[in-house]
């Protein structure tokens, strides 16, 4: 039995070692990943906003592959990711980003790197 359980935990093991070492669909320009098909940027400030977004997701996976976020902080990151992400979806649904709307993610994008850079670094 113990044989049995140490060999499906390697076998898990190694495929989400896997999983994580592939490039997800978010990475691919106009496929649906973490997006859910939320719209497409058409504005430049919009494509900026989007990019951080892309980038946030990145350091933050980034970090739990490397162990220098844990669990407990991925899930309070994945949280607040998730927010930003609600919130830029909200903003994007027509198809243009205001100034207030522009200003308010960039402040959401800049607390959410900080939190990312200090989970990595403490």
């Amino acid at each position: 039995m113990r044989k049995t359980n140490l060999l499906l935990l390697l076998a898990t093991m190694s495929l989400l070692t896997a999983c994580l070492e592939t490039p997800g669909p978010y990475l691919a320009q106009g496929e649906k990943g973490y997006r859910n098909g939320a719209p497409a940027a058409s504005s430049q400030a919009a494509q900026h906003i989007q990019n951080r977004v892309d980038a946030a997701y990145r350091h933050i996976e980034q970090g739990l592959r490397s162990g220098s976020i844990t669990r407990e902080e991925g899930r309070h990151l994945r949280a607040q990711f998730q927010a930003v992400r609600d919130d830029e979806a909200r903003a994007l649904r027509d198809h243009h980003l205001d100034r207030r709307e522009q200003d308010r993610l960039n402040e959401e994008l800049d607390r959410l790197e900080r939190h990312i850079y200090r989970a990595k670094h403490n």
